[in-house]
């Protein structure tokens, strides 16, 4: 399949092609942003128009699609088809998916389905509920069907009972206190292989937006408790919804170590920027592969550095500017914006990465480079002060 290439489509594809370039494979990319750092990793990328609710717009994708003129190359997909299952098969026709089925995706996205599921394998998670609460909904959020990076996740407020009409279809689940674990893992349909561990944090800004994606850093694989919690889930949630290659479980961890699982991401996702840098082995051919049925067992994975902690960190707009010409990027910043881009407050701007000997180090770097950048931005021509 290396022969022809890879059409990777995602919200933000860079990952995926960077993890495809790291093993050797050439790609097409289709995604939102078509930043400037594509150009080093693709032989052609697309930009695609957003719909109304930040996805994907469907005419658009496949439009683009057609315009990259990559034949049959296989698909290799992120995130943004959780809520659009049908437009990934669309996109899928005519070439090899190299990932779970839209199927697949309908039932784990499916709260009706998923929830229920949890409850039969006898595996904890928060309260959740189809319709509003209807005593106290103070403590309890409003989520989408299908959303990704917690961008439209809400809180219900006693004076104001009602979620966001504009977001349909969506659910309601009890918010709980604890640490955001997740679990990357390999799947073949009916075993898993564990990657990693990682820890995500959110970054609550604007205020409207409390739980939007902010940070994330890998954990020690040592810690025996959480491996054991999530692999066995995962194992489980393999064997009933026939997951394949890269897929990633996350879960809320309390005070007492008790987990309670939250979702299953069911295709490549942001920690894959995290694990694919410092694994013995390239994570994109392990997922081609596992989709194919290839499942390796984990001594036959090289383990990469295990006193190195990865961090990965996204920068929003503070204030609204349009990217100017002269910005020197720094290495260790990705999803890099075209000249001319413009922002306005609270949108990404990019990714800043950072390595440590422990995932506080590592984050600590992040919060460093970040002001750095900051300041590198408010000089960079095009800014509106």
């Amino acid at each position: 399949m290396a022969d022809h290439g890879f059409l990777i489509a995602a919200l933000s594809g860079r990952s995926l092609a960077a993890a495809a370039a790291r093993a050797g494979h050439g790609v097409f990319v289709l995604d939102l942003f078509n930043d400037s750092d594509l150009a080093t990793l693709a032989r052609k990328s697309a930009p695609v128009e957003a719909d109304a609710g930040g996805g994907f717009d469907g005419e658009s994708l496949l439009g683009a699609a057609g315009e990259l003129k990559c034949g049959e190359a296989p698909l290799v997909f992120g995130a943004g088809f959780e809520d659009r299952p049908e437009l990934l098969g669309r996109l899928a026709e005519g070439r090899t998916l190299c990932g779970n089925s839209p199927q697949t995706l309908t039932r784990i996205k499916d709260p009706g389905d998923f929830f229920v599921t949890l409850d039969g394998l006898g595996i904890r998670h928060p309260q959740t509920s189809l319709t509003l609460p209807e005593n106290s909904p103070a403590g309890w959020l409003v989520k989408p069907v299908g959303g990704s990076g917690g961008h439209h996740i809400r809180e219900i407020w006693e004076n104001n009972p009602s979620a966001p009409v504009y977001y349909p279809p969506f659910y309601y689940q009890r918010e709980l206190a604890g640490r955001a674990v997740s679990l990357l893992f390999l799947g073949d349909g009916k075993r898993i292989c564990a990657l990693g561990l990682s820890e995500q944090f959110p970054t609550p800004f604007p205020p409207d937006h409390p739980f939007r994606f902010g940070f994330a850093v890998t954990l020690p694989d040592g810690d025996a408790t959480l491996m054991t919690g999530l692999t066995r889930t995962a194992m489980a949630l393999t064997k009933v919804y026939g997951l394949v290659g890269l897929n990633s479980l996350d879960a809320l961890m309390d005070e007492a170590g008790e987990l309670s699982v939250l979702e299953v991401n069911p295709r490549p996702g942001a920690t894959l920027d995290l694990f694919d840098p410092l694994a013995g082995t390239p994570l994109f051919d392990l997922h081609v592969e596992a989709v194919a049925g290839n499942l390796p067992h984990d001594s036959e994975i090289p383990r990469g550095q295990a006193d190195v902690f990865r961090a990965c960190g996204i920068l929003y707009a503070d204030t609204s500017f349009h990217m100017g010409e002269d910005m020197d990027w720094p290495v260790w910043g990705a999803d890099r914006p075209r000249t001319g881009t413009a922002f306005a407050i609270g949108d990404p701007i990019c990714t800043i990465f950072a390595e440590g000997g422990t995932p506080a180090q590592a984050m600590e770097f992040i919060a460093e480079r970040a002001g750095a950048l900051r300041n590198d931005l408010a000089r960079c021509k095009g800014a509106d002060h």
